[in-house]
């Protein structure tokens, strides 16, 4: 189970640019943290993500000639 005694939120989620700023973006890097609070011992805490199944990246050279 999760969630906090009090009532307070069980998860939280912080994806944007405090967490992500613009140098590393460029560089394809996305950072999520992410807070549980849960109610019991755990050994394994395992988390699924899932991207878009359309997105493509393509990297180009930004190197000038």
């Amino acid at each position: 189970m999760i969630g906090a005694v009090n009532g307070g939120p069980a998860f939280t989620v912080q994806i944007d640019d405090k967490n992500n700023p613009d140098e590393s973006v460029a560089l394809g890097y996305l950072q999520a943290d992410v807070k549980v609070v849960y109610l019991s011992v755990i050994e394994k805490f395992l988390i699924n993500v899932e991207g878009g199944p359309s997105v493509r990246i393509e990297r180009r050279s930004t190197q000038s000639q």
